[in-house]
């Protein structure tokens, strides 16, 4: 049985910038291994080479083959930096509603993440991953994979391309913590104006516990917010 050389090149050139692209995903830390991470890499390369073999066409010498697949690990190192930015949007949202609250000090060191993160952005990168894999965001992560190899994902170093996509997770992040800004704010407009009014009660001192305990009922309950917004946006990122 003869042996198709240029398929199994075609496989290895995939299995490249499929392994990047996983593990650039830095949002994940160290919650999935790098053995597992290749291991889905190469199931994947697997699966998908007989589709996108005519995409992928290996070129003759090993010298062009090696920087083919050079490039093939910065494609995926690009799409998988992308990627990461729709669970690294939600931990700022997390940071933020933190800082207005008065809890940003109370942090802590994650150690799947390798990093000290606040309580709120611990939760709510936590609850984004768990949103991404129940709104079916694995499968559309998938779609973004096929689509990769359709366009060149080095666009995505173009300033124009980097500013949209931090200005699309700078919006995912401040409409998670929109409500919890506005509370505080609401809070903090009302302190100040009884002080002006009742300077003897001295509300600053009493705002601090009610901006806390507002503060987390209404960030406890914004996170029904993450399903529909990071659904949004997985489409703008990752399938768009």
């Amino acid at each position: 049985m003869a042996v198709d050389v240029s398929l199994i090149l075609s496989g290895l050139l995939i299995f490249c910038r499929i392994g990047a692209l996983l593990m650039a995903i830095t949002s994940l830390g160290n919650m999935i291994p790098v053995s597992i991470r290749i291991g889905v890499a190469a199931c994947l390369s697997i699966c998908l080479t007989p589709i996108l073999r005519e995409l992928v066409v290996p070129m003759d010498s090993w010298e062009a083959l090696a920087l083919q697949a050079l490039g093939e690990i910065a494609r995926g190192l690009c799409f998988g930096g992308a990627a990461s930015l729709l669970i690294l949007s939600a931990g700022w949202a997390g940071q933020l509603i933190d800082t207005q609250i008065g809890i940003s000090s109370a942090q802590v060191l994650n150690p799947s993440l390798g990093e000290a993160i606040t309580p709120f952005g611990t939760l709510y990168r936590s609850v984004g991953v768990f949103v991404l894999f129940l709104s079916n965001g694995h499968s559309l992560l998938l779609k973004g994979i096929i689509r990769s190899f359709e366009i060149d994902p080095l666009k995505l170093t173009e300033v124009s391309r980097i500013g949209s996509l931090l200005e699309q997770c700078l919006g995912i992040a401040l409409t998670l913590a929109m409500p919890v800004v506005m509370v505080t704010v609401i809070v903090d407009v009302t302190s100040a104006v009884i002080n002006k009014a009742v300077p003897q009660v001295q509300p600053f001192f009493l705002s601090l516990p009610l901006k806390l305990v507002t503060g987390i009922g209404v960030a406890s309950g914004s996170c029904m917010l993450l399903a529909p917004v990071m659904d949004k946006a997985g489409i703008v990122l990752l399938g768009g």
